[in-house]
């Protein structure tokens, strides 16, 4: 996303001058209400400026267009699903989980269409019909974890690894 910035800022000699003056030095200066709607302001507008760009440019090029949703829509729930699964944060993989299944539907994964509504019902079943379960995946028995703070892997692949 940072490289899309800065072909953004390249050709947009205006906003780089904006956003190089947009720097804070919060140390030194009294940030109260009027300074901090003032920047949320200035910060609003560049950032419409750069998706009104990504938008151009995406409908310029399939391959762009390919590569921003890769970067925006995609990568971010394939991150929070391994993070979840890394550190233990069941809340975190059924967040995952939920965005992924309106990808299923828009890639065409029958089964996966089928059955990930009715994983995620029984998910969030659990704190009413298996309370100490619920309590164990919340404290991150959904995963084996290692030796190591944040090596957590699914049951499945830790029997893979042993």
């Amino acid at each position: 996303m940072s490289m899309m910035f800065e072909e953004f800022m390249a050709e947009n000699p205006e906003k780089k001058m904006e956003v190089e003056g947009f720097v804070i030095d919060f140390q030194s200066i009294n940030f109260g209400s009027e300074v901090w709607n003032a920047t949320k302001e200035r910060v609003e507008a560049i950032k419409e400026d750069f998706e009104l760009y990504l938008k151009e440019i995406s409908s310029k090029s399939k391959s762009f267009a390919f590569w921003n949703t890769y970067v925006s829509d995609l990568y971010p729930i394939a991150r929070d699903l391994t993070n979840s699964m890394r550190s233990g944060d069941w809340t975190l993989y059924l967040s995952a989980v939920e965005r992924a299944t309106s990808l299923f539907f828009f890639f065409g994964r029958t089964n996966y269409c089928r059955w990930t509504p009715m994983f995620l019902q029984d998910c969030y079943q659990l704190k009413d019909k298996f309370p100490l379960l619920y309590k164990s995946y919340i404290d991150g028995g959904f995963v084996m974890n290692g030796n190591r703070k944040g090596s957590g892997v699914p049951f499945d692949q830790a029997l893979e690894q042993c």
